[in-house]
């Protein structure tokens, strides 16, 4: 039975060491916060008997944040750092 191969790691940025996301990686993401918001305000204004309305705006909460926080992640890695003269 042959080994398995190794893991291949990308070859390091001359340019940079900062990781910085792929146009495809950050419209991946941003439809992600566009699903995650549209969730929540569908726990929000949708009612339903299995959960009760604290439990959902709860979940509407947390879906908001996560939303959020990966926005701002990927604006924050997407932006280049400012250069200092």
């Amino acid at each position: 039975m042959p080994t398995p191969a190794e893991p291949q790691s990308p070859p390091p940025s001359e340019t940079s060491s900062v990781f910085t996301p792929t146009p495809r990686q950050r419209s991946t993401i941003y439809l992600t916060c566009a699903l995650l918001v549209l969730s929540a305000l569908v726990f929000i204004f949708v009612p339903t008997t299995k959960i009760p309305l604290p439990g959902r705006l709860a979940l509407a909460a947390v879906n908001l944040i996560l939303a959020a926080t990966l926005a701002l992640i990927v604006r924050q890695k997407s932006n280049p750092p400012p250069e200092k003269s």
